[in-house]
């Protein structure tokens, strides 16, 4: 497995933009789908400091959960 990616702050900015969406991924010889973070597995880490500015965009793309009613 891939270590997660580091997103770090630059003159006491993060800036950035996360995409959250389902898709079929490879663990350990495996295929199963997982939510997936900017197509990866693993969540990016967020590296701060105190004081510093976190701008976020995180976007969702899985489609609603649809659950049956029917008896």
């Amino acid at each position: 497995m891939q270590d997660p990616a580091e997103l770090v702050s630059r003159d006491g900015l993060l800036r950035t933009r996360i995409v959250v969406e389902r898709r079929k991924v490879d663990v350990a010889g495996r295929k199963l789908w997982a939510l997936t973070y900017n197509a990866r597995y693993m969540p990016p880490t967020l590296r701060i400091r105190p004081g510093d500015t976190v701008e976020l965009d995180f976007v969702t793309a899985t489609p609603p959960t649809v659950r049956s009613t029917a008896s």
